[in-house]
């Protein structure tokens, strides 16, 4: 319904016929997820060239996103409106376990993408209530994900979702002797 509340974010005020759905994704929609996952990885690769490639191998991509989507421990959803793929997000459950830790079941978004052309239209916010509603039926008790430090508009996406820092990664490169 245009200009509804859901869980406290603003819905898309899209005419009916426009409507965002999601559903669990399929092999078929593997040159979708490439695609958006492509838009991605440009965005991280201007902000970290030395982390991410500048055009990294289409037959190594697509074997990574075919293996999470026949996983049976992963999950992903496309964000579609009238057939045209506008995110996704793609999660995996996990496990810590160790000799200091307190043993725990999560739930992991590998990646969630919005197409830039469909940002600011409460996907996002629609791809992350769809991660949490996976996470609870298969009784996780937490979900988490990385952000880079560049990325603060995705950051500020998930503080409004819940998420906050827990700890920091740091990195130093090595000067060679």
């Amino acid at each position: 319904m245009p200009g509804a509340q859901n869980q406290g974010f603003a819905a898309c005020d899209c005419p009916p016929a426009m409507k965002t759905e999601l559903r669990r994704a399929c092999l078929e929609d593997l040159p979708a997820i490439c695609l958006l996952a492509d838009e991605v990885h440009a965005i991280h690769h201007q902000a970290e060239p030395a982390t991410y490639r500048e055009a990294p191998d289409r037959v190594e991509v697509e074997a990574f996103w075919r293996g999470l989507l026949e996983n049976a421990e992963s999950v992903t959803y496309l964000a579609e409106r009238e057939g045209e793929a506008l995110g996704f997000v793609t999660l995996v459950l996990g496990e810590e376990r160790s000799a200091f830790t307190v043993p725990l079941r999560f739930a992991k978004i590998l990646s969630i993408c919005v197409a830039g052309r469909f940002r600011r239209q409460g996907i996002g916010h629609q791809l992350l209530a769809q991660a949490d509603a996976w996470a609870a039926s298969h009784g996780v008790a937490e979900t988490r994900l990385n952000v880079w430090a560049f990325n603060r508009a995705a950051a500020n996406l998930y503080q409004r979702h819940g998420y906050a820092v827990r700890w920091h990664s740091m990195a130093k490169p090595v000067s060679p002797r």
